[in-house]
């Protein structure tokens, strides 16, 4: 086979042995079976430069000449048309993977610029979803498992290297990617079947309180045409439309609130999790389909919390919910229980059904992918399935017992985390400051004029129908103390806002606000640094936000006269 190698630039040929790796960029004399193992000089090199006939890209970050060298003829034998790039430093890959995709890379623990299991962490904080496979001189069982924690999908001692090991190795990490990759994938179209299923009951959750918000409307409509009512009772009752509106209101973003968390396809780090609040969301979340049918017993009190992402133990009970309910259609009733128990290291929720049960044969493959007892309209079989991924992934345990004829009880058994016992300080957020100039953007009038009321009787609120018209304002060099501008807009959007001030207007990077009503996430995620006003929001968030934001740049511009 053939192989290509390219060099990657080096800022200290002396990082290789003299004469191997230096600046003439030089691994060995071109053998002679026509396999090219040289380069031209930095300056005169393309980079990077693929083989036509190589099937797949391969990073070498090593700093040990020979052991690159060994690394290539290795991959010379092996099966895999390979074209391999070397570099001798983290730092240096990290730009070259700015640069370039590569389908794996091959990293050595020991680099000039970086050593140990840091490697792989700083690694995998710019790189999240390329193929790795770390090589080390070192036999030790702790550091192997230490790295694959932090995100390598295999690990490999350089003594027990050769041609057959290295390919199944780069082959086994690709995979594993793909595969990670498909399982977030079917999670998230789980998610989003369970999300059909509770449609009707949440349309029917948002459609009250908005009957209340929009009778009570009515009614100050038409109060505020009536010039000739002189009803004492009048302003006691329109104070009294205005509370339940606001009431109303707020269930009503609670509501959308637990449904965009249990939507949102998670990218984010595990954050301390709240059990007892996962159980109240799932309940609320399913309420519609058991209500009618069965009783719900709850005995879930507070527990210690574990690591994890919350939306996604949220599914778990959400299908567990669903699974026991439909398991008590066609019966007379009957009564679904969720319960936890704390042990030393352990929290274990338990849902438990009293229907008919299942039989043995079900009880062995009600976690096999695919594998369904539903007719083809009412289920994929992947639900368990994918709860049992998910709560593996989170170090716990899913499994299930059940007799027929006598129900069945699902036990989730997830670690406690580990916390500090001192927790941080609250934040503290700066007092008000005097009148500010706020640029507010958003492709919604009524929502500008609301601002634009709520806030301009202590501010100075300019509006901008779009993203254009926030650039074109921002073009004129006026002076804000806060840009507050809507994420999703037609044409340009908050993110390409964003982008242009801080090109043009920096000033403003820091004091710069996305509103959100939650469905970009995707966009989101590439805007970790900016700050975030989710949808709805109150008069109360909004005042607190700028009061943080405008108190955090006191000290740069003096307050707007």
């Amino acid at each position: 086979m053939d192989i290509s190698v390219n060099h990657s630039p080096s800022k200290d040929g002396a990082l290789w042995p003299k004469g191997s790796w230096p600046g003439s960029v030089r691994l060995a004399t071109t053998p002679s079976n026509g396999v090219s193992r040289c380069g031209l000089p930095p300056a005169e090199r393309p980079w990077p430069q693929r083989a036509a006939e190589a099937d797949l890209r391969v990073l070498l970050i090593e700093d040990n000449g020979g052991d690159a060298d060994l690394v290539a003829e290795y991959l010379e034998d092996s099966h895999l048309e390979i074209d391999l790039s070397f570099t001798p430093r983290l730092s240096d890959a990290l730009l070259l993977l700015e640069e370039a995709s590569f389908d794996c890379v091959l990293l050595d623990l020991g680099l000039p610029d970086v050593r140990g299991t840091e490697t792989v962490r700083r690694f995998r904080r710019q790189a999240p979803d390329v193929p790795l496979v770390v090589l080390t001189g070192v036999e030790d069982a702790a550091i192997a498992s230490m790295c694959v924690r932090l995100g390598a999908q295999e690990f490999l001692e350089k003594d027990l290297l050769g041609p057959r090991a290295l390919a199944q190795a780069i082959e086994l990490a690709r995979l594993r990617v793909i595969e990670a990759r498909v399982r977030r994938e079917l999670v998230q179209a789980d998610r989003l079947r369970s999300m059909g299923l509770l449609a009707a009951g949440i349309a029917h959750e948002v459609n009250n309180p908005l009957t209340v918000v929009q009778m009570n409307l009515e009614a100050l409509a038409a109060w505020v045409h009536n010039d000739d009512d002189d009803d004492p009772t009048t302003e006691v009752s329109l104070a009294s439309s205005i509370d339940e509106s606001l009431d109303a209101a707020t269930r009503m973003s609670a509501i959308v609130g637990r449904l965009n968390a249990f939507a949102r396809q998670d990218d984010q780090p595990r954050t301390l999790v709240d059990l007892e609040r996962v159980v109240r969301d799932a309940r609320r979340l399913t309420e519609h389909r058991w209500r009618r049918r069965c009783r719900f017993r709850s005995m879930v009190g507070p527990t210690p919390p574990v690591l994890g992402r919350p939306s996604e133990l949220t599914q778990v009970l959400v299908n567990l919910f669903l699974n026991a309910t439909q398991a008590l259609e066609g019966g007379e009733g009957g009564t679904i229980q969720v319960s936890t128990r704390v042990t030393d290291e352990w929290v274990e929720l338990r849902v438990e059904d009293d229907g008919p049960g299942m039989t043995p044969r079900v009880l062995r493959r009600i976690f096999d992918p695919f594998f369904t007892t539903k007719g083809p309209d009412q289920g994929t079989g992947l639900g368990l399935a994918l709860c049992r991924d998910i709560v593996e992934g989170h170090g716990g345990t899913l499994d299930a017992r059940s007799i027929p004829g006598s129900g069945s009880t699902f036990r989730v058994g997830l670690p406690i985390a580990v916390v500090d016992e001192c927790p941080p300080p609250p934040e503290t957020v700066a007092e008000a400051p005097g009148r500010r100039r706020i640029l507010v953007a958003d492709d919604e009038p009524h929502l500008l004029r609301v601002m634009a009321r709520l806030l301009g009787r202590e501010h100075e609120v300019t509006t901008a129908l779009g993203g254009e018209a926030a650039v074109t304002e921002l073009a004129t060099g006026r002076h804000f103390d806060i840009v507050i501008c809507d994420l999703v807009m037609p044409k340009t959007g908050g993110g390409e806002v964003y982008e242009w001030v801080c090109e043009h207007r920096p000033e403003l990077e820091s004091r710069f606000v996305l509103m959100s009503g939650g469905a970009a996430h995707s966009i989101l995620a590439t805007l970790p640094d900016v700050r975030r006003l989710g949808k709805p929001f109150d008069r109360a968030e909004l005042h607190t936000l700028i009061a943080k934001v405008t108190g955090e740049a006191l000290d740069e511009e003096p307050p707007s006269q």
